[in-house]
């Protein structure tokens, strides 16, 4: 690739990231099983609001640039799904082919972690009321549980947070 092709994969990227993007209902065939999903924790990064539905989380440009998905169903690019692919479209013209990121067990990744904190619910809730509103204790325990399902014991992870009093 050359220097003005890089230039205008990153010129692509920053305005993907400004106007965002949406998708084809069968464009998404396959996200949340093969491909990776949204999971928002604690930030959102969407235009609107898609309760219910699962988006992807990332996909790639063809020079293997990686772009955060941003739905915006007003966005003047649309992902499709087209002759077995996934293209991508500015208006009505092709811009380019794309494709969705495996989840991350399907990528060779051998582990998980999740920052949750602080293991005490009523701490959390306290120390971490903003975290805390949007992924309850319970919400981390699942999704810790659901991780050991899949990458095994030892590898679905929790990190907290400690402190030593020395008198």
């Amino acid at each position: 690739m050359n220097v003005k092709q890089a230039v205008d994969m990153l010129e692509l990227k920053a305005s993907l990231l400004v106007e965002g993007v949406s998708a084809s209902e069968d464009a998404l065939t396959g996200v949340g099983t093969d491909y990776k999903e949204q999971n928002h924790g604690l930030f959102g990064w969407d235009m609107e609001d898609h309760v219910g539905s699962e988006l992807p989380d990332d996909f790639l440009l063809p020079d293997g640039t990686v772009v955060q998905f941003r739905m915006n169903s007003s966005s003047p690019f649309c992902i499709r799904a087209d002759d077995g692919g996934l293209k991508l479209f500015h208006r009505d013209r092709d811009i380019a082919g794309v494709q969705w990121i495996k989840r991350y067990y399907d990528t060779g990744i051998k582990a998980i972690g999740y920052s949750m904190e602080i293991w005490d619910e009523a701490l959390y809730r306290a120390i971490c009321p903003g975290k805390s509103e949007s992924t309850s204790h319970a919400e981390f325990l699942r999704s810790i549980e659901s991780a050991v399902g899949v990458f095994g014991e030892g590898n679905g992870l929790q990190r907290s947070f400690a402190r030593l009093r020395v008198s």
